[in-house]
């Protein structure tokens, strides 16, 4: 007797069906379910891998009941650590550089909005600088690839 034959046999029983032998020398084997009065009848070589594993599937859905199987043919995946999500110094220092061009660029974005209320000469040549300024920020920002709104 073949390890696959005794497992099928012993699913078979507990599944409640009764092993009632071959038909013939090397044929097919019969089970026999009492509750329901079923005869299944499954090869006794199986011409693929999974036949006895569907034979075991039909016996389940003629007794109604489900048996537990342990994934023993699927992928396990392997460990991995976890994703080390935590800044490095250099990262830290590169955040808090882009904060800090982030909050001058607001301060000079209010300071041209207030200048623009204003209409003289002045001004003009203040708001001037004040654009160059954020122009160059931007770049800073553009450059660890930070994208902030336009001062108009």
């Amino acid at each position: 007797m073949s390890d696959d034959f005794r497992r099928l046999v012993s699913d078979a029983k507990a599944l409640g069906f009764e092993y009632r032998g071959q038909k013939s020398n090397g044929g097919h084997l019969q089970f026999f379910h009492a509750e329901t009065g079923t005869r299944y009848t499954t090869a006794s070589t199986p011409g693929s891998f999974y036949s006895w594993h569907n034979a075991v599937r039909d016996m389940e859905k003629i007794s109604g009941v489900r048996l537990f199987r342990r994934k023993t043919h699927h992928y396990s995946f392997k460990k991995v650590p976890h994703l080390e999500l935590r800044k490095s110094e250099s990262e830290k220092k590169n955040a808090d550089v882009v904060d800090g061009l982030v909050a001058r660029a607001d301060v000079i974005r209010g300071e041209f909005r207030r200048l623009a209320a204003l209409s003289n000469r002045n001004s003009a040549q203040k708001a001037r600088r004040l654009v160059e300024e954020f122009n160059g920020i931007s770049r800073q920002l553009a450059a660890r690839h930070r994208a902030i709104d336009p001062i108009y």
